[in-house]
């Protein structure tokens, strides 16, 4: 065999010496990466999801959330015009407790009607924010709301809720005027009813949601967690912001609800 024979030869055992350690490095590198694959197939179902889990573009998601609250709320904002100024009230044969009544019916219409009005606005003004603006990306649409918008989306959902529980206490206190005294404990227990049941739902799906893909407990446990966390952020927002119209705002919410609770408790020892 000639040198030139030799010399090829040569040369073409050390490239495929070359490509055969390029070889051995892919393989060493890859069997890693297949066997954690693996282990993250085969790993429950949270961790799996925790290996894998990526940020993304929420905004989207997060907009047809506070969407999916506005609409009835705007519904029920509409429907709570008529029962609190539109339509007569009946009457008892006690002319007192007709007073006393038909006061409680206004005062619970208007704090409905607002909460609902509120609602509307929380959400329209979100849903404006992340259709204009966007949102950075996140992990989930839950680490979305908690991170930019958890006032906005709190607000949303507290004053809808406060809106279909007034809504429910108005329907019960037109049913105690219509049916009278002596029928008052029917529609009063059925007014109850409703409103425990609409509480346990709410409380289930605030369960449901209270965790996020991490664990962390994320907004409350329940609906009176849920409106003391809601109070707090307005008050630390009012506080940072320093926003004058949000602090007389306040201000004037609590005075407006006591004086129209004392009046009423006022009216009803009078009426004794």
């Amino acid at each position: 065999m000639s040198r030139v024979t030799l010399s090829f030869l040569a040369a073409l055992t050390g490239v495929e010496h070359v490509y055969g350690h390029a070889a051995l490095r892919a393989r060493t590198i890859s069997q890693p990466l297949a066997g954690a694959r693996r282990m993250v197939a085969c790993a429950p179902r949270g961790l799996a999801h925790l290996s894998v889990l990526a940020l993304a573009d929420h905004s989207a998601k997060a907009a047809a959330l506070f969407a999916n609250v506005r609409l009835p709320a705007s519904f029920f904002a509409g429907a709570l015009m008529p029962l609190t100024f539109g339509f007569s009230l009946p009457s008892t044969n006690s002319s007192k407790l007709d007073s006393t009544l038909k006061h409680a019916n206004v005062l619970v219409g208007v704090i409905s009607l607002f909460a609902e009005i509120v609602a509307v606005v929380h959400a329209t003004v979100a849903v404006n924010k992340l259709t204009e603006a966007g949102a950075l990306p996140s992990e989930s649409v839950l680490a979305l709301l908690q991170r930019d918008y958890e006032l906005a989306w709190l607000g949303t959902n507290v004053q809808f809720i406060i809106g279909l529980l007034g809504a429910a206490a108005m329907i019960g206190l037109r049913a105690v005027l219509a049916m009278g005294v002596s029928w008052a404990t029917v529609p009063a227990t059925l007014t109850v009813s409703a409103v425990l049941f609409m509480m346990s739902l709410v409380n289930e799906g605030i369960q449901d949601d209270a965790e996020d893909s991490f664990g962390r407990i994320s907004f409350a446990n329940n609906f009176p967690g849920l409106l003391l966390r809601y109070a707090r952020l307005i008050i630390r927002h009012a506080r940072l912001t320093g926003g004058g119209l949000l602090i007389v705002s306040l201000a004037l919410g609590v005075l407006g609800v006591g004086l129209g609770v004392f009046q009423l408790a006022r009216r009803g020892l009078a009426d004794d």
